[in-house]
């Protein structure tokens, strides 16, 4: 019966919609609230960096050719860093080189050990990078994990900061 009694608040999908609704409200605040201060996403270039890797190699960020790169900012002793960072390690079983450029870049390392310990647990494939402060400092990173992703110009088309997904990632590429 549809009478004056009837409540669509009283029901359970109704329930259901509305805390999913807040969920996601409060989930979109935090990120905007978290990226605030990362660089924009307007058409801003990245900026370029050449930083020496683990595995001996230079890296420079002009030398990606590939449709879209990931830079990922991570440090050795972030508990989210240790939940997430195998997310990117699986982009690189999905995509190639040629289609996703990805740089692990390490800041606020303490020495070369405990960056071996890192990618050792997690069984990195991915090369990672020596990050400095200077870096740290043009791409404004604040917090870890904070990760930007560009388009094949060194365009920042997405940023991010806190445990991303597997999903979410390849949801942004």
């Amino acid at each position: 019966m549809w009478t004056q009694n009837w409540n669509p608040f009283k029901t359970t999908w109704a329930k259901w919609l509305l805390e999913a609704t807040l969920i996601v409200a409060v989930i979109w605040g935090i990120s905007a609230w978290q990226t605030r201060d990362l660089l924009p996403t307007a058409n801003v270039k990245a900026p370029p960096f050449e930083l020496p890797a683990l595995d001996g190699k230079t890296y420079r960020l002009t030398e990606s050719q590939a449709q879209a790169t990931l830079i990922y900012f991570f440090a050795p002793w972030c508990k989210v860093c240790h939940l997430s960072i195998g997310n990117v390690e699986k982009l690189r079983q999905v995509r190639t080189a040629t289609e996703l450029s990805i740089f692990l870049i390490a800041i606020d390392w303490q020495n070369l050990e405990e960056l071996k310990q890192f990618v050792a647990k997690h069984a990195l494939t991915l090369p990672v990078l020596l990050g400095t402060s200077e870096v740290a400092q043009q791409y404004r990173i604040k917090g870890v994990p904070t990760y930007y992703i560009l388009d094949a110009e060194g365009n920042i088309q997405q940023r991010s900061m806190g445990y991303t997904t597997e999903l979410e990632l390849r949801w942004k590429l």
